[in-house]
């Protein structure tokens, strides 16, 4: 058996209605495209917690699950921070690299980039 399949078939929710387990999804999803980014961040939290919990897994194990998206995160991560212009003035510290400016837009800087 996968380990993944073991916490799937051996955690505290096996018991649960799927219709509570798929309105607690709903509820979840709903409160992640909230424009509030404190609430997202509390999200993010809970759920890793709950998660732990209900798994009983632990903290090691559970970071191990990300290791293959990691990357994909970091690159993605530096591609939205950073950015390239012909206007110098759009870029916070700009560096001159094949005739653009490459380093952090202002835009982004200013009202956030997500």
């Amino acid at each position: 058996m996968l380990t993944i399949d073991k916490y799937a078939y051996q955690n505290r929710l096996i018991d649960w209605s799927p219709r509570l387990k798929g309105l607690l999804w709903l509820i979840g999803m709903v409160l992640a495209f909230q424009p509030i980014q404190l609430i997202k961040v509390a999200l993010i939290i809970g759920v890793a917690g709950w998660t732990l919990y209900v798994a009983r897994m632990s903290f090691h194990q559970y970071i191990k699950w990300f290791y293959a998206i990691l990357p994909f995160i970091l690159l993605s991560i530096i591609g939205i921070i950073f950015t390239m212009s012909s206007d110098p003035h759009a870029i916070y510290y700009p560096v001159r690299l094949f005739g653009n400016y490459f380093g952090v837009s202002v835009a982004c800087y200013r009202r956030g980039c997500g």
